[in-house]
């Protein structure tokens, strides 16, 4: 008889931890366990990732390069990670924090020691592979505007208005 007393107990006991208090609890609770927002969390982040970078247009990648989305990424991942939204959102303003305050050469909480020049400092938005194609380009285009100056020098110039007048008189003519 004691082992049929206390089955009800246990299973009111297992209940009462499980009471909602109120409805934003119940809202996190509800996204917390959802299969389908966990699944649309997951796809989130693999967008996020750079290896679809390819697949991508031009105004897609300006898209994902807004800070807002960048931070919705950083959300996400820690979402995945904790599958507490609570725990995440806390997580996230830490990390924003710290990325941009002690970890940002730019600002005077700074922990990283001596902040390279300017020269030596890539240009910001770029990586560091794109740092060097912009920097051989540049060294390319001063060659090619030298070798262009000397030739300039032993050429006369044909201004762009006589070119273009010549060409629609040809177009004229033609038609």
């Amino acid at each position: 008889m004691s082992g049929i007393a206390a089955a009800p107990v246990a299973l009111i006991a297992g209940t009462a931890t499980n009471v909602i208090i109120n409805p934003i609890d119940a809202l996190f609770n509800a996204l917390n366990t959802n299969p389908y927002f966990i699944g649309i969390m997951m796809l989130l982040l693999n967008l996020g990732g750079r290896f679809l970078g390819m697949e991508m247009s031009k105004n897609q990648e300006k898209f994902f390069q807004q800070p807002w989305i960048r931070k919705f990424f950083i959300f996400t991942v820690l979402f995945i990670a904790t599958r507490n939204i609570l725990i995440a959102l806390v997580l996230t303003v830490v990390v924003l924090l710290v990325l941009s305050f002690l970890f940002n050469e730019n600002s005077s909480l700074y922990l990283g020691g001596k902040v390279p020049s300017s020269e030596e400092q890539p240009l910001q938005g770029l990586s560091v592979e794109e740092t060097e194609i912009l920097r051989r380009l540049s060294e390319k285009q001063m060659r090619y505007a030298a070798k262009g100056q000397e030739k300039d020098k032993d050429t006369k110039e044909t201004p762009l208005e006589q070119i273009y007048m010549e060409n629609l008189q040809v177009l004229q003519e033609s038609s």
